[in-house]
C-alpha cells in the first residue's frame, strides 16, 4: 500500500493495526481519533556515510525519509 494512503485506509477500518506509527505523523487527522499505542517496540540508530575524501567536510544536504524525525544529527 503506498505510504501516503496508509493512515487514511487505517482510520477508514480497512485494518486494525499499522506498523510502525507515531502520534507526531499526521497528526491533523488523527484529531477525534481513538487510537491506542504500544510500548517501543524497536529502536533504530541511522548512521551517515561519505566519501573518504569527502570526510573533512560537512555534508550540504543530509536526505530524511519523509515522515522520520532526525531528533539529533551529528557530524564528526
Amino acid at each position: 500500500m503506498p505510504v501516503n494512503k496508509l493512515f487514511d485506509s487505517f482510520a477508514e477500518g480497512a485494518f486494525d493495526l499499522k506498523f510502525p506509527d507515531n502520534k507526531m505523523w499526521k497528526a491533523d487527522k488523527r484529531k477525534g481519533l481513538r487510537v491506542s499505542y504500544s510500548d517501543v517496540v524497536i529502536r533504530i540508530d541511522v548512521g551517515v556515510i561519505s566519501l573518504k575524501e569527502n570526510s573533512d567536510n560537512a555534508p550540504k544536504v543530509v536526505g530524511v525519509v519523509e515522515g522520520l524525525i532526525p531528533w539529533s544529527l551529528y557530524f564528526y
